[in-house]
């Protein structure tokens, strides 16, 4: 990365959430994390103490003034009271309509059948649980998904320590993980369910706008501020969301006014929440483009969840009513939030550190979202064959279900194979050429026949292989005392203290160490020791990345690695060397002592 998208970088580190936002969104989490906890238990098949209760009935159209037409199921309430299918119905509290009831609470509202209008009252009945079945079990397994999903975001705002564009990633996360805008029963009395649904509303409409928000202080940190006219174009966006929220959430859904047709309404919100995705898409696919080669890997893992997040979006305002539609919303949004966009938005973010393709995508999307789809098509297809190929017998059933599964495990094995090679191609291709070139020197660094040439050259090689960063390494003299023998990019001073803690860390356990962490002066991001035996023989010195990231796992271990067998190689040419040496001396010895014997002989001559 330029120097520039260092700065910009440094700038947008120094960003930060006002202390009270980060403070109300931890409130905020525990509000949405509550919420998710008993829209769980609403709809799991399982009869609890939060199934609730139920008058029986369900809204078929707004007719006007706070009326609206009912559809009432048989042997409820309402129908025991008398109210039929079509008769319109004007609640006392408005909202009692859409709002999760007690068992033997009671609701008042008034009636219109034909001419005649009455009032009534009547007693919410206990609420049967929804059946067992493969599309209730897939919406409760996908509503544990999208939980799990606000725990993400929150764990992220912890760990985001205020800073703005991480902040506002784990928040987005966190309001996209609440599953119903609908107050649940903790908030469902009459006395704050009209400020309960209102947040919810709030919630829904602010997913976007924090999308959008995130993928501007992102491109920020990473390519430098935006124009004017986009911060025009974003408030203006914040006002029409809020407005057009205000306008259906709170007028039309809950007080039950009418303003425009139903079409419009919903073609408004559709194009008004979407615009926020889409502004997002383009940001991060812009700044994709504008960015530097260290930083695209970022953009592209960004991409890759974004896309996930918004398209589950669009599957669930798509909401199927029938059958295999609906067990195919429930798989596919659970794939795509559970096994792409929450793991990779977590573990790219997280603290700023682990942010590279190379790592975060090969455990996290390949491992995930094969194996959710493994398991996702062997239930689909366990589920057809019962469905659309019964077979009478338990053996024979038993024999189906099991060829079933070594059928999928033997087609998904090889997918998952192709998969990955695949994904290596298209987003490893970086990291793989640069572990083949550092791996290559290593083979070739054992033909090399000077030590400075070789600690010159694995110096540079490090630091290519570490995003240009600096390296220097370091070789321990005759009294122990590690001076450095070459560098690539100056780092480190001329020689290192033999009792810096960091140096005293390796030689009580010989491994890569992090100087900050143990307490070091030393000026760097990792140390690597050179080992003989147990004798550490030298240390390579590692700088940050430009591009601000830390050292991933994989590269340590790669890095240790070639630390170690260049520095066999170092110390086979030091010992080679004072071989060389010692039979230069032997020579000059034997010289000497031929010359000291003739001069003894001419003196015993002259003698």
């Amino acid at each position: 990365m330029t120097g520039q998208a260092s700065a910009d970088q440094a700038a947008g580190a120094s960003r930060r959430a006002p202390g009270w936002v980060h403070a109300l969104c931890l409130i905020w989490a525990v509000f949405v994390i509550v919420e998710n906890v008993q829209i769980v238990l609403w709809y799991l098949p399982v009869q609890t103490a939060f199934t609730g209760g139920t008058i029986g009935s369900h809204i078929s159209d707004i007719v006007g003034n706070g009326f609206i037409r009912l559809e009432v199921e048989p042997g409820s309430p309402l129908a025991k009271a008398g109210v039929a299918t079509g008769d319109a119905a004007k609640f006392d509290r408005r909202y009692d309509f859409t709002r999760h009831l007690w068992p033997g609470e009671q609701v008042g509202l008034t009636v219109i059948h034909g001419n005649r209008s009455r009032h009534i009252t009547v007693v919410a009945a206990p609420r049967q649980a929804p059946a067992s079945t493969a599309s209730t079990w897939l919406g409760t397994l996908y509503s544990v998904a999208t939980a799990i999903g606000a725990l993400f975001g929150l764990f992220i705002v912890l760990r985001s320590r205020r800073h703005l564009t991480t902040w506002l990633l784990g928040s987005a996360l966190l309001t996209y993980g609440l599953i119903d805008i609908t107050p649940q029963l903790w908030v469902s009395g009459p006395d704050i369910y009209a400020l309960a649904y209102a947040l919810g509303s709030i919630n829904l409409v602010a997913i976007s706008i924090q999308f959008y928000a995130f993928a501007i202080s992102f491109s920020r940190d990473w390519v430098g501020p935006g124009k004017p006219y986009e911060r025009i174009v974003f408030g203006t966006y914040v006002v029409v969301v809020a407005v057009v929220g205000i306008l259906d959430f709170g007028v039309t859904k809950l007080l039950l006014v009418r303003l425009m047709p139903q079409d419009w309404v919903t073609w408004i919100e559709l194009v008004c929440l979407n615009f926020g995705y889409v502004a997002c898409l383009v940001y991060l696919g812009l700044g994709w483009r504008r960015s530097t080669a260290a930083a695209q890997q970022r953009y592209a893992l960004m991409l890759v969840a974004t896309v996930a997040i918004v398209l589950a979006q669009a599957f669930d305002e798509y909401d199927p009513e029938f059958g295999a539609l609906v067990i195919a919303h429930y798989v596919t949004n659970i794939i795509l939030t559970l096994g792409i966009a929450y793991p990779l938005f977590t573990y790219a973010i997280l603290r700023q550190k682990v942010f590279d393709l190379g790592f975060a995508v090969n455990r996290t999307l390949v491992y995930s979202v094969v194996s959710a789809v493994l398991l996702a098509t062997f239930g689909l297809v366990e589920w057809a064959v019962d469905h659309f190929a019964p077979v009478q017998g338990r053996e024979k059933n038993a024999l189906i279900d099991a060829a079933v599964a070594v059928g999928i495990f033997l087609t998904f094995h090889r997918v998952r194979a192709v998969v990955e090679h695949g994904i290596e191609g298209l987003f490893f291709r970086r990291w793989q050429e640069a572990e083949a070139r550092l791996r290559r020197f290593v083979r070739e660094s054992a033909f090399v026949r000077s030590s400075d040439v070789l600690a010159q050259s694995f110096a540079s090689a490090l630091s290519r292989f570490a995003d240009d960063a600096p390296a220097a390494i370091y070789l321990a003299d005759g009294d122990g005392q590690p001076r450095k023998a070459a560098s690539a990019r100056e780092i480190g001073p001329a020689a290192l203290d033999v009792d810096d803690p960091a140096l005293v860390a390796l030689r009580a356990e010989p491994k890569p160490v992090e100087p900050d962490q143990v307490g070091s002066q030393i000026p760097a991001a990792l140390i690597v020791p050179m080992i003989n035996r147990n004798e550490v023989v030298g240390v390579v010195v590692l700088g940050r990345k430009e591009s601000g990231l830390g050292y991933r796992p994989d590269e340590t271990d790669l890095i240790d690695w070639a630390t170690h067998q260049v520095g066999l190689d170092l110390y086979a040419l030091k010992v080679e060397q004072l071989e060389r040496e010692r039979s230069e001396l032997r020579v000059e010895l034997r010289t000497a002592n031929t010359q000291i014997e003739r001069l003894l002989e001419l003196k015993a001559a002259r003698a």
